[in-house]
């Protein structure tokens, strides 16, 4: 079996200009399966397992990781369980972005 190349995380840009960031890099088909399972969740479990999984991988291991991502993603973990925000579905997300890209298209 080979060893799958370590994913590392670029920066692209969101519509707005704002960075986002992706990781790239070989997902096994377990990983998959994890992830495909895991999205079948209710949200706040989805939340719960996110969670974990963040908090599981030491900081060596994903040095790349921005400290301000880190405050950033425990803030909103924080938000969503004292129930400051809405959550959003994905295909409600993916809805609003294909919007608006279409304007974008338009100009």
């Amino acid at each position: 079996m080979r060893a799958a190349r370590r994913p590392h995380a670029t920066p692209t840009r969101r519509l707005d200009g704002s960075p986002r960031w992706r990781i790239l890099g070989v997902v096994t088909a377990e990983a998959k399966k994890i992830l495909q399972d895991a999205l079948t969740l209710p949200d706040q479990e989805r939340l719960m397992v996110a969670e974990e999984l963040f908090n599981s991988v030491d900081d060596a291991t994903h040095a790349e990781v921005d400290d301000a991502l880190r405050v950033e993603i425990l803030r909103r973990v924080q938000q969503v369980r004292n129930h400051e925000v809405e959550l959003v579905s994905w295909e409600t997300v993916r809805e609003h972005g294909r919007e608006a890209l279409a304007k974008l298209r338009r100009r």
